[in-house]
């Protein structure tokens, strides 16, 4: 075969070949998050106020991943703090007159949390859960950024450029 005798003669170049599209390739993996995890903890903490209450105090904004799941956590941040009760019609108002139902998405999609809300139980397993989706996200980027600075700086400078992205991390 043609094909087997070029990789044959060639496979210095078929390495290096390899290797660039398995960086690529890991360029394309998407970073560690759960939608429906975020979503069922959310669609509980619409219906359940000690759910919601547990999960603001264990989780920031950081730990959610999807742009409309961190708008609806903001939100209930907000809503505790006015003492906002957890009946959804109370919700939903609440959020018409913020004007954050746009960010958060509409009436069916709040539906859907509902819907798909967790246990109670389950609040705590599900804040530990995305926290550490966090963490991995915030490793995945450190990866990626010591990648990307390499080749800019020396050995030494990247040595120390690492260490404080660590350390970063370890004090969030």
């Amino acid at each position: 075969n043609a094909m087997h005798r070029w990789v044959e003669d060639n496979e210095d170049d078929v390495g290096l070949l390899l290797h660039v599209a398995e960086q690529m390739m890991s360029n394309l993996r998407p970073l560690p998050w759960s939608n429906e995890m975020e979503r069922d903890l959310l669609g509980l903490s619409l219906i359940d106020s000690n759910s919601r209450n547990t999960m603001l105090d264990r989780l920031t904004e950081d730990d959610l991943f999807l742009g409309r799941h961190t708008a609806l956590f903001k939100a209930s941040g907000r809503m505790r703090k006015d003492g906002t009760p957890t009946e959804i019609s109370a919700v939903v108002e609440w959020l018409k007159r913020a004007k954050r139902i746009t960010q958060i998405g509409v009436l069916p999609a709040l539906a859907e949390m509902i819907n798909h809300a967790a246990m109670p139980s389950s609040v705590i397993y599900f804040c530990n859960q995305l926290a550490k989706l966090r963490i991995e996200r915030e490793l995945w980027t450190l990866t990626e950024d010591l990648f990307d600075k390499r080749s800019d700086i020396g050995v030494g400078n990247w040595l120390k450029f690492a260490k404080q992205r660590l350390q970063s991390l370890e004090e969030n």
